[in-house]
């Protein structure tokens, strides 16, 4: 039951593994590169100061690793190296024009530095979350849809991005209106959402309920379930602090499962087979998604057979993280072999 007390706002935040399909669904993220950190001018300290700063959000999201310690800040002396582009923006905030300082880095000199300062790389194929977030805001009461304007959702979207975490909040069309209401996104029950929830083909589910008071403060308690084993209590806080701390739990533990420390070092030569494809365009289809891995650097077509394709994957990943990928791509299905690596296309 929740109890609401003045000044008080009662988060409860469930995350569970979404398995109403058998297989993962991959997102490929954009912008793991790229970050945005304020600055108070535009003279050369500032901008050096800056481009570290951005550096270490961008290594935040390349490792999935929500901490970065001191003595891991020698990587960031690399940030004028390793910067491809920058600009400055701005923006009003509590009234005063802020300016920012963006800019993208050379990814493969990212993976460098998150291999030297110790950390893992989470690909940039990454398994989405679907978000049920029942919010009431003073009068309002709503489930936070994707195309809302409540101020909730960008500042969600803003946290997601920070971790590198893809997300997707429901339509909420007449479909799910008639099917889901308030209370079963606020009692926090994953039952009633499940089959509504199919069809957006994500392997995690996040369910949360917020509350603000009347003069608009923000605090919380809320716990976090996985597979609902466990159970973690937080300080509250702002609501960027509420909704983080449902967000960076779950990122925390996708982050674990996906990444690896085998994706920089030598180059691996990966031998691979693609069978029974129907033509010209399940070839060129296939040839384009093995190319368009973030792991993969190069890809030759070394024999054809009939229906079959063998290919050479030129990668800096083992075989295991490899396999992870084309799992959660579901482009590729892997066959039985006990010699080679054989996929079929899926249909």
């Amino acid at each position: 039951m929740n109890i609401v007390i003045k000044n008080v706002i009662i988060v409860h935040v469930w995350v569970i593994a979404f398995l109403v399909t058998p297989l993962v669904t991959a997102a490929q993220v954009d912008g793991l590169y790229e970050a945005q950190v304020p600055v108070s001018s535009q003279d050369a300290n500032e901008r050096s100061k800056g481009l570290r700063a951005a550096l270490r959000k961008v290594i935040i999201k390349t490792s999935g690793q929500s901490s970065f310690f001191s003595s891991q800040d020698s990587v960031l002396s690399r940030a004028s190296h390793l910067v491809e582009q920058f600009g400055y923006r701005s923006r009003q905030l509590d009234g005063k024009r802020q300016s920012y300082l963006w800019a993208r880095f050379n990814p493969e000199g990212v993976r460098r530095a998150v291999h030297d300062a110790g950390l893992p790389v989470w690909p940039e194929e990454r398994p989405s979350t679907l978000i049920w977030l029942a919010v009431e805001d003073n009068q309002e009461r709503l489930i936070l849809a994707g195309d809302s304007e409540h101020p909730v959702r960008d500042m969600l979207y803003e946290i997601a991005n920070e971790r590198g975490l893809p997300i997707v909040l429901p339509l909420m069309d007449l479909s799910e209106q008639s099917e889901i209401q308030f209370s079963d996104v606020a009692s926090l029950a994953p039952e009633h959402l499940l089959e509504q929830s199919a069809k957006y083909d994500s392997q995690y589910m996040l369910i949360g309920h917020i509350q603000s008071t009347e003069d608009g403060h923000w605090r919380g308690r809320w716990h976090v379930a996985s597979d609902e084993q466990e159970v973690t209590l937080t300080p509250t806080g702002t609501l960027a602090d509420i909704l983080a701390s449902g967000i960076n739990p779950l990122t925390n533990r996708i982050a674990s499962e996906f990444s690896s420390f085998a994706y920089v070092g030598s180059p691996q030569y990966l031998d691979i087979v693609i069978q029974d494809l129907n033509g010209a365009n399940d070839y060129a289809n296939s040839l384009k998604y093995l190319e368009s891995l973030s792991l993969v650097s190069q890809v030759d077509v070394t024999h054809v057979e009939g229906r079959n394709v063998w290919f050479q994957v030129h990668t800096r990943a083992d075989m295991a993280a490899f396999l992870q990928v084309i799992e959660l791509g579901r482009v590729l299905y892997a066959r039985d072999s006990t010699d080679q690596l054989v996929f079929g296309l899926t249909p």
